[in-house]
C-alpha cells in the first residue's frame, strides 16, 4: 500500500556542497528506485541544534516529501543509519496528519455553519 511520508534529516556542518548534493541525490536516488515518488525537497540551510549530536552543534537540515511502500521505507532507514555524514534522521508517516487536519476542518466549518 502506498503512503505519503515526510522525511527530515541532518547533514554533518562544514562538508562540501559537492558532498551534501551527493548525500541528497543518494537518499533520493533509493527513494526512486524503489518505486517511490518524491512530492518535494526542501533544503532548509545550516541551523544550530538545540543539543549537541555525535559532537556538533549545527547541522544541514534538509525535508523530503514522498510516497511509497513501507518496504521501502524500512530500506530509506537502514541507509541513512548507516551514512556517516548524517547526524539524524526522522521518517514521518503523514497519513495520521493529513486525518487530524481534515477533522479539524470539518469541525471549523460545522462552527461557523
Amino acid at each position: 500500500m502506498i503512503r505519503n511520508y515526510e522525511l527530515i534529516f541532518i547533514i554533518a556542518p562544514g562538508l562540501a556542497t559537492e558532498i551534501q548534493d551527493q548525500v541528497i541525490e543518494k537518499i533520493s536516488n533509493i527513494i526512486t528506485t524503489n518505486n517511490g515518488k518524491i512530492q518535494s525537497a526542501d533544503r532548509m540551510g545550516l541551523k544550530r541544534l538545540s543539543y549537541d549530536i555525535k559532537g556538533k552543534n549545527e547541522g544541514f537540515y534538509v525535508v523530503i516529501k514522498f510516497e511509497g511502500e513501507k518496504e521501502m521505507v524500512s530500506e530509506l532507514d537502514r541507509v541513512l543509519k548507516i551514512q556517516e555524514e548524517i547526524l539524524k534522521h526522522i521518517i514521518l508517516n503523514n497519513e495520521n496528519i493529513e486525518k487530524k487536519e481534515k477533522i479539524k476542518a470539518k469541525a471549523k466549518s460545522k462552527a461557523k455553519a
